[in-house]
């Protein structure tokens, strides 16, 4: 609420596991704690759970059609459903890139699903599944991770590299119709953590670790400041979490792309993640709630 006084704007929620996100039809999903990590779903905020998919489940995105996308590491394909995970159905097996380590997927549309892991793989498909392509970047060096990847609706993709120090860090550009060819497009030498596309199309990175980096930087369509994940509502604020103590968190908010930050009125708990949980997670889901999870 933008520290505006008001208290008790956060509700405490019951979570099997790892939230994953939210839909607009006020559906929550999750993932247990024990293994396999089947997928979960409540539509009472937390109060109840029930299981809609069973297996060990990756991330989860959806597209702008509402679609969920999910990975499926027993049968090594995208799993989707149209119906808030009533029924799924599968997409064809994913074969350019072979066994991948932690894969997570990013939605455009319902036919558009770009796919990456950490270790520099990326797959795509542009036809919902019937077919993927896959590569490798290149010009990854050694313990360079890929710590995040957007597509917009002009079929750009994006994707952030990071790691303490080395060249090759920084945000790249492709294009769907590509892939094969990047290029830097934003912070140089500059190890980016997360990022998201504001309403207006600009990329909003949070940096972790950048050398001269200076706290704030801007480039035409490119927005940096200091976090570890960014989250961004409908009307253009920018959240970031900020530590208060060892064991509380505050969420921070910009109203001018990140160069100042100020605090809500509220600590948050900090919690330890679930396998596999988000640090910080901040997530959008429907009626502009803010779903949090602690570090």
């Amino acid at each position: 609420n933008g520290g505006n006084g008001v208290h008790s704007l956060w509700k405490p929620l019951n979570l099997p596991g790892t939230l994953l996100g939210a839909n607009a039809q006020g559906y929550m999903f999750s993932t247990n704690y024990d293994y396999p990590h089947d997928l979960m779903r409540s539509h009472d905020d937390g109060e109840t759970w029930e299981t809609v998919l069973t297996g060990s489940i990756g991330n989860l995105t959806i597209s702008n059609e509402g679609r969920i996308f999910v990975f499926s590491h027993n049968t090594m394909t995208v799993m989707y459903s149209d119906d808030n995970g009533d029924t799924w159905q599968q997409t064809n097996l994913i074969s350019p890139c072979g066994m991948m380590d932690a894969p997570r997927l990013f939605a455009t549309t319902n036919d558009i699903i770009v796919g990456w892991t950490q270790n520099g793989e990326i797959f795509w498909t542009l036809d919902g599944g019937d077919s993927w392509n896959g590569t490798i970047l290149e010009f990854m060096e050694e313990h360079q991770e890929i710590s995040d990847l957007l597509v917009s609706e002009d079929g750009d993709v994006y994707v952030s590299v990071w790691y303490y120090i080395g060249p090759n860090i920084g945000v790249y550009h492709s294009t769907l119709t590509d892939m094969q060819n990047w290029e830097i497009a934003a912070f140089e030498d500059v190890g980016v953590k997360d990022m998201a596309f504001d309403p207006d199309g600009n990329v909003v990175c949070g940096v972790n670790f950048g050398g001269d980096f200076s706290g704030f930087e801007h480039v035409p369509g490119f927005y940096a400041f200091w976090a570890n994940r960014v989250g961004i509502a409908d009307n253009g604020i920018i959240y970031k979490t900020a530590m208060t103590m060892y064991d509380r968190a505050v969420l921070a908010y910009s109203l001018d792309h990140g160069e100042h930050f100020y605090n809500t009125v509220e600590d948050l708990p900090v919690s330890q993640p679930a396998p596999g949980g988000e640090d910080g997670f901040l997530s959008k889901g429907y009626d502009n709630h803010l779903y949090f999870l602690g570090n």
